[in-house]
């Protein structure tokens, strides 16, 4: 008697297979529906060049490897059925995309939840050196998110290296804002404090809004990190006024070109980060120069319905000053609180950053 499943017709194991996009020329995504599971997938395909027979199938393996609860998992993998030599593997589909895919269509982070997801990031990176790894291409791109914005997932190993004898790997590999400098230096050689480098700017990137992708120049990035500086120029990454100091220090230590003035770990950048107490800013609305409106809620370590909320808004004046003002919510109106009024330059975004501080302060002493 036959065996049910000889006879039994084929049926696709994935369905409405629809495009996602390209990701460097030799990789395509796609979203579809799997059967099995009944929920949404992404499927990479790789065409990797040079690479045949089990070699093509060194990314899967590696996430499989790198099985970690804040690394995105491998859900199967095979050969793809239409391109020689290419090879299909199939993800979870995270509808919240990306960290710079929010940024890029208006999202912003608050500064809690930004650190949060940062030592999500953390976790990840500690555990791939753990097991012997660098990724090289730690970026907003591959930190992926929850549904509710409030986790991250590591992302895309395609750039993973295996640690040598020196305790490193060959650098100048991945995307060159995100790179560290050291990878362009006489050696060429990255440690783990590379991907810690990378860790800090997404976080900047996170806690600060979206690059200005479209004022950066490939070739002038390449150079200032063959001069030993960070990819981008420093008032391109220099911090908005509501980014407290204390995690200004951390991102400062991370993103430090010099790599033996980085953390020396993942785990000692996340200890810091959790360390931190700082009202949890975000963004409400934000204009040319100084003027925007912030909202934050404090102390972070209560739930939100137990939180004081505070506000600051600057505002033009005619005289071509700034007017800020600073609130704390009573009841269900704003009422000011004891950080007085103050008129600054429009430029002067070190003078905001100071309201955000005795506002901060302020708020300790209640």
């Amino acid at each position: 008697m036959p065996i049910r499943g000889d006879t039994a017709p084929a049926q696709p194991t994935y369905t409405n297979i629809s495009p996602l996009g390209s990701q460097g020329g030799q990789s395509f995504v796609y979203l579809a529906h799997h059967e099995g599971f009944d929920k949404p997938c992404v499927q990479k395909v790789v065409r990797p060049a040079g690479l045949a027979g089990k070699l093509a199938f060194t990314e899967p393996r590696l996430l499989a490897q790198l099985q970690h609860p804040k690394i995105v998992p491998v859900l199967d993998c095979q050969y793809d059925p239409d391109l020689l030599g290419a090879v299909v593997f199939t993800m979870p589909y995270y509808r919240s995309g990306s960290v710079r895919f929010a940024l890029e269509h208006g999202y912003r982070f608050s500064i809690i939840q930004a650190i949060a997801i940062a030592c999500d990031q953390l976790a990840a990176l500690g555990h791939v050196h753990t097991k012997g790894f660098i990724d090289r291409d730690v970026k907003a791109a591959n930190l992926l998110l929850s549904d509710d914005m409030r986790n991250g997932f590591l992302s895309d190993v395609g750039t993973v290296a295996q640690i040598e004898s020196d305790g490193h790997v060959t650098g100048n590999v991945g995307t060159p804002i995100y790179m560290a400098p050291e990878g362009f230096g006489p050696t060429g050689r990255v440690g783990p404090t590379a991907d810690i480098y990378g860790a800090g700017l997404t976080l900047l990137e996170m806690a600060n809004g979206p690059l200005d992708y479209s004022a950066i120049v490939p070739n002038d990035v390449v150079a200032r990190l063959g001069r030993g500086l960070r990819g981008l120029k420093d008032e391109m990454l220099a911090y908005e006024p509501h980014v407290p100091r204390e995690l200004r220090r951390v991102l400062n230590k991370a993103t430090n070109p010099d790599p033996n003035r980085r953390f020396t770990d993942a785990r000692s950048m996340a200890t810091a980060l959790r360390h931190l107490s700082c009202i949890d800013w975000k963004v409400i609305a934000r204009s040319a120069g100084l003027e925007g409106e912030w909202e934050g809620t404090w102390p972070a370590t209560r739930p939100v319905a137990q939180r004081r909320s505070y506000r600051v808004v600057a505002t033009p004046l005619k005289s071509g000053l700034v007017r800020v003002d600073a609130f704390q919510k009573v009841a269900a109106s704003w009422r000011r609180f004891g950080v007085a009024r103050r008129d600054i330059s429009a430029r002067d975004s070190n003078a905001l950053a100071q309201v955000f501080s005795a506002v901060q302060a302020r708020a300790r002493q209640s």
